[in-house]
């Protein structure tokens, strides 16, 4: 009888130790929306923040804050692996498969992990920059469910995206002079 526990108990580890080794080795590219998808959050105090996801990974942060009376709009490129999924809703949201990035998630969150790349900044109004200089990547978790998108510690619904306005602010943040 004790030969079959530990026999049981040797093939449950080896069963374990398979599996996480195996599932820490897939990963799911994140792939941008198949079309261009905006988010946006208004504060209490009028502050906005808009996030416009565009299928060429290229993505659109507004943000503006009406009492400095600035405006900040930022080209940025987003690439990103979707977290390891184990079970149930514990997710591993670690790049490096370390056992510290576990989170639980609960249905339908989708946790990616995204590079995301300052391409190009527009600022106008008082105040500092909210975003990074241009050039440099900055990693975050960027969870998403069909409605919505977590970022910075921030719910961003969805919104109708607005064609006109996007190529308008992607006109102006490319045409910034340096």
């Amino acid at each position: 009888m004790g030969k079959s526990i530990s026999s049981i108990l040797g093939v449950v580890v080896v069963a374990l130790f398979l599996l996480i080794g195996v599932k820490s080795c897939v990963v799911t590219v994140w792939r941008a929306p198949d079309v261009t998808t905006t988010y946006k959050i208004v504060g209490a105090d009028g502050r906005q923040m808009t996030i416009v996801l565009q299928p060429s990974h290229e993505t659109l942060f507004l943000y503006e804050d009406p009492g400095e009376g600035s405006v900040e709009l930022v080209l940025a490129h987003l690439r990103g692996t979707f977290g390891t999924h184990w079970v149930g809703s514990l997710w591993n949201v670690d790049d490096e498969g370390s056992w510290f990035g576990l989170r639980w998630y609960p249905r339908p969150i989708e946790p990616v992990i995204m590079e995301v790349q300052v391409l190009d900044k527009n600022r106008s109004g008082r105040g500092e920059s909210s975003f990074q200089r241009i050039g440099s990547r900055a990693r975050s978790i960027i969870l998403f469910t069909p409605d919505s998108l977590r970022f910075s510690d921030m719910w961003f619904p969805r919104v109708p995206t607005d064609p006109t306005l996007v190529r308008t602010l992607t006109a102006r943040v490319r045409s910034t002079p340096r």
